[in-house]
């Protein structure tokens, strides 16, 4: 689906979206079988929905069987607990009725039906899980390597690396299972972790879920994105307290530059951006970095350490990054002179190609 195929398909979605909520949620029966001699023990259903709220549900093993029914109004991941017992039953709430047998000692220990999702699920979280685990492994052997700035820049390089592996991970599975709830899931949870881009592409292979509540804010939050919407106004002071109003701002493009000033992945960007910034601002760009300090106590001598040549103002609320829909940072929107908005979430190698191409029009 191209961009505006995509953009009208986000219209229609919102428009529909009262019948979309009210016809989410159902009822969920999860009928379980365990092994003989398993009665009388306590066995728990852990489930987290797309938002992560978890709920737990609490049974007791009568002639081999516990039934817990939840009412859910989206998708869930989910595992059943048994007391004494050190493996988990993974599977996704997905469907009315699911039944689950269990018997450690067969050839086949788990045997779920019901839930087309829950087998792939299994392996799709077993895969993260590992991951995981390898990115744990190599952070404390990095960390003890780090004794100066340069390999300080080489870690953040390799993490940078690692987390694009794990992302492109992701979207591989989703990709190879756009029609599974499991990739919804995998999806809607790992949201914030892909670029604008990516996450464009991926959204437009989900239309399945177009009834899940988690795809009408999803589909919101992208359309909020879309080029050519324009930018909502705000005034924030910079280092000196002296205010700077978005809207007041005349230059040809300006980058919106969300950053945290404690994160080395955003000091890394500012570098590279200092050379676009040297090579572009003749042309008329300008950049407005927004340092979020969350109410705490701005650490104004960390800002200027940096030594940005560009306009630099603190945030100590959520309004502006809510407002632009920013769910992490490093992050940024690029604007052209009338406050319309070209590109969003852009790598330092993709804005220094947008800014070419806009400069040569």
């Amino acid at each position: 689906m191209n961009t505006c195929g995509l953009l009208q398909w986000l219209w229609f979605v919102l428009f529909l979206g009262s019948v979309s909520f009210a016809n989410a949620q159902f009822t969920s029966r999860i009928d379980c079988l365990f092994p003989a001699g398993w009665d009388g023990k306590e066995t728990k259903l852990i489930r987290k929905s797309i938002d992560q709220t978890l709920q737990i549900d609490t049974a007791i093993i009568v002639n081999r069987q516990a039934t817990f029914t939840v009412t859910t109004t989206d998708l869930c991941s989910a595992y059943i607990w048994v007391e004494g017992n050190a493996d988990d039953i993974n599977f996704l709430i997905d469907s009315p009725k699911i039944n689950i047998a269990f018997d450690p000692q067969a050839s086949l220990p788990i045997v779920i039906s019901g839930s087309p999702s829950s087998d792939i699920w299994r392996q799709q979280r077993d895969l993260l899980h590992q991951l995981n685990e390898a990115q744990e492994d190599w952070q404390p052997t990095f960390n003890s390597q780090v004794t100066s700035d340069d390999s300080l820049m080489s870690y953040v390089q390799h993490a940078d690396s690692v987390r694009e592996a794990y992302t492109n991970v992701v979207a591989n599975l989703i990709e190879n299972n756009p029609s599974l709830t499991s990739s919804w899931y995998l999806f809607a949870t790992q949201y914030a972790s892909f670029p604008y881009a990516q996450a464009h592409k991926l959204f437009g292979q989900l239309t399945t879920f177009k009834n899940y509540p988690s795809y009408q804010k999803l589909a919101a939050d992208l359309l909020a994105k879309q080029p050519g919407k324009m930018a909502i106004d705000f005034t924030l002071p910079d280092l000196s307290e002296k205010p700077i109003t978005l809207s007041k701002l005349t230059r040809k493009f300006i980058l919106i530059d969300f950053s945290d000033a404690h994160l080395i992945s955003c000091r890394q960007r500012h570098e590279k951006l200092k050379k676009i910034y040297k090579a572009y601002q003749p042309a008329g760009l300008e950049i407005l970095t927004i340092y979020s300090v969350y109410g705490q106590q701005a650490p104004k001598e960390l800002f200027q350490k940096e030594k940005l040549p560009w306009l630099v103002t603190i945030d100590d609320g959520v309004s502006v990054l809510t407002n632009y829909h920013i769910e992490r940072t490093p992050d940024n929107v690029l604007l052209n002179e009338h406050k319309k908005v070209i590109a969003h979430d852009l790598s330092p190698d993709e804005l220094a190609t947008t800014l070419s191409e806009l400069v040569k029009k």
